[in-house]
């Protein structure tokens, strides 16, 4: 009898971009908070504009996930 563990395979696979996508967002997040002369930085920010440009960044990660 022969067992195609392709799709298992596939998911954990998947899974694995899911789980490094995910670090790298967190990582990206608190990189954006610490370092105040980043690009994405310019002018004062508040807690609300950091949650704003994390979300977006969010959104365009998994665009291109």
């Amino acid at each position: 009898m022969f067992v195609d563990n392709s799709f298992a395979k596939n998911n954990v696979e998947r899974k694995e971009k899911i789980y490094i996508n995910s670090v790298a967002i967190v990582v990206e997040a608190v990189n954006m908070w610490n370092s105040p002369d980043s690009p994405e930085n310019t002018g004062v920010q508040t807690p609300f504009e950091w949650l704003k440009r994390l979300c977006k960044t969010v959104r365009n990660r998994l665009d291109n996930f």
